[in-house]
């Protein structure tokens, strides 16, 4: 599949929601298939551009946003993830703050503006920190959870 026109949302660019280091080490292809790209736009465009509103226009790093299987399973992703789906993007907003402050404030700013989601996860792996936003489950779902995965433990809520 050729890659579409440069951005995926004003402030959002295929490239960006493609990137990753995993696929590039490995060499592995992590061009996503015409309906994850549908869903990448929609991740960008419900989601992500609203968040970034929110923030002031402040910008956002996208660490991790569509990853083909393959390149999931290199990373020891889930392989219920929605990232092979082109349905989650791991991000972070050092001019908003630390990780967790983003996290809470996104889980806030999506529930008191009624925007539907599935997933707000402040995700802690050794100094690694980020916030994991997910439009909808791959099943189709927007369950509203907010948790918080450190050490290999889930918990619910921003904790």
């Amino acid at each position: 599949m050729a890659a579409p026109k440069k951005n995926l949302s004003p402030n959002f660019t295929y490239a960006s929601m493609i990137r990753s280091n995993a696929a590039d080490r490995l060499k592995l292809d992590n061009t996503p298939d015409s309906n994850s790209l549908k869903n990448l736009i929609e991740l960008c465009k419900t989601i992500l551009e609203p968040i970034r509103k929110a923030v002031d226009d402040n910008p956002i790093t996208v660490s991790s946003g569509y990853r083909s299987p393959r390149v999931n399973t290199a990373i020891g992703g889930v392989t219920t993830s929605a990232h092979c789906h082109g349905l989650a993007a791991d991000i972070t907003c050092p001019r908003f703050g630390e990780p967790k402050v983003f996290a809470q404030f996104v889980a806030n700013f999506l529930k008191e503006n009624k925007i539907p989601f599935d997933q707000v996860i402040y995700e802690h792996i050794g100094n690694a920190k980020w916030v994991h936003v997910g439009l909808r489950h791959p099943n189709g779902k927007q369950r509203g959870q907010v948790l918080t995965i450190k050490g290999g433990n889930t918990l619910v809520g921003i904790v």
